[in-house]
């Protein structure tokens, strides 16, 4: 796809905007990684901010010598965010990202719902039966969970209130 299409096509999870503007207020530090180049980036970033996806740091996979598969993007994210693996929450769909969560020492989830394992747009997932939300969110478990996922979620949507209502998290807002 090229970087033309995915910004036209861009559209927020929904839920995601609202869990990300709580988060913020909470005084969450949002970091993003990718494996897009940074000239990619350059160009994608700024449509997601003016949808209000807007992120403190985003590390490309080609601004680091030890990126993908390995925890080298995660470490230079965690460094510019200037936060430890303790204060550290990975969100991923896939289980290499997962499993480079677990291995820098963060609390990690995994995605069901939404992104590369569901596979679907947001018209599917809107239109998904309770059955089949259960079948993605067994699969997504089956597959994440045995590489490192602490926990399942269905959508970043629901993010902000994990991590703000458990005290596990020892988070505010």
């Amino acid at each position: 796809m090229s970087v033309r299409t995915a910004v036209e096509r861009a559209v927020p999870i929904p839920g995601v905007l609202d869990s990300i503007a709580r988060l913020r207020k909470a005084g969450v530090k949002i970091g993003s990684t990718t494996g897009y180049a940074r000239k990619t980036l350059d160009k994608l970033a700024p449509a997601a901010a003016a949808l209000g996806y807007a992120l403190d740091v985003i590390v490309a996979g080609d601004e680091v010598e030890n990126g993908r598969p390995g925890p080298g993007m995660m470490l230079a994210c965690m460094q510019a965010l200037g936060v430890t693996a303790e204060e550290t929450v990975k969100v991923d769909d896939a289980a290499a990202g997962v499993a480079k969560g677990r291995a820098v020492g963060a609390y990690t989830f995994g995605l069901a719902l939404t992104g590369t394992l569901a596979g679907l747009d947001k018209r599917q997932l809107f239109n998904l039966g309770g059955l089949e939300q259960q079948r993605l969110r067994d699969r997504a478990e089956s597959i994440l969970v045995p590489a490192g996922a602490n926990r399942i979620i269905g959508s970043v949507a629901g993010l902000a209130d994990i991590l703000l209502r458990e005290p596990a998290f020892h988070l505010k807002g």
